[in-house]
Order: C-alpha cells, then sequence, then structure tokens
C-alpha cells in the first residue's frame, strides 16, 4: 500500500506457483472475506466497505477520493478462463525481471543491504552473481519452484 498524491492505492494480491488466479474465499461474496479485510485494512470508512466489497467481488477494482483498491495474481503463465482475474503479472516477465533489472543497473545503491531480509539478500546476491537475467531466472525460478519449461 502507497500514497500517490494523497490517495491511497491497495493492492491485495494472490500469489501462485503456477497459472495466475484468485482463491474462492476472495471471489465468493457470499463468505464476506473482502468486507472482513477492508475492515481490518482500514482505508475506508465502515459505511464504504460493502459498496467496495461489491466492487471488487465484481470488478476486481474499487476507487474513491481517498484510494483505489485492486485485485491482482502473480503467477508463472497468464489464465483467460472465465473467472480468472482481470490483472496479472506474471514471475518471470514482471517480477523477476523488474527486480533483476532494479539490483543490476542500481548496484551501487543497492549494495547496502545488510538491512534487508534474508530473501532480499539472497535475491541481491543472485542478481549479482549469475551474470545474465535468463540464469537468475533459473536460480530463482528452481528455489521458488516454479515450472521452468
Amino acid at each position: 500500500m502507497f500514497m500517490e498524491d494523497n490517495k491511497i492505492d491497495l493492492v491485495i494480491a494472490e500469489v501462485k506457483r503456477g497459472p495466475c488466479m484468485l482463491n474462492g474465499p476472495w471471489t465468493d461474496p457470499e463468505r464476506e472475506n473482502l468486507q472482513r479485510l477492508l475492515q481490518a485494512v482500514g482505508v475506508l470508512p465502515i459505511d464504504c466497505v460493502d459498496a467496495a466489497a461489491r466492487s471488487l467481488y465484481e470488478n476486481e477494482c474499487f476507487e474513491n477520493d481517498v484510494c483505489t483498491i485492486r485485485m491482482i495474481s502473480i503467477g508463472r503463465s497468464t489464465n483467460s478462463e472465465p473467472g480468472s482475474p482481470v490483472f496479472q503479472l506474471l514471475w518471470r516477465e514482471d517480477v523477476l525481471s523488474f527486480i533483476y533489472q532494479r539490483f543490476t543497473t542500481r548496484s551501487g545503491t543497492k549494495s547496502d543491504h545488510c538491512h534487508w531480509d534474508d530473501v532480499g539478500r539472497e535475491l541481491f546476491d543472485l542478481a549479482m552473481s549469475t551474470g545474465s537475467f535468463e540464469s537468475f531466472w533459473q536460480e530463482t525460478g528452481i528455489e521458488m519452484g516454479l515450472d521452468l519449461a
């Protein structure tokens, strides 16, 4: 969640090793899981929560003057089946390529990373040691248990 122009941008992300998808708890309005999540996060007044949840169940997006809320899925491949998420990010093409590019083009500013968690430090070290995005992808994909085919 971050603020840009005093507007909150909240992303609810479902992360998968396989194809992008949203699990049933996030797509079934009867369970009211989105209402509970939105109340817990607290970015909306209570009287806006039901309308926002309805919009998220129907469109995977909600926007008002205060915030934008989006549901996305991160996975190995896109999913075009009915009911699949509208906004999908792919591990290789979107997420890991961004991380690799960011670390390798800004290695000087990112070299002071001893305060990062283990995963961040390991990703940085892999980006610096593998020598190419393809090698970085292979190493991280294996570590994450992704099907690299």
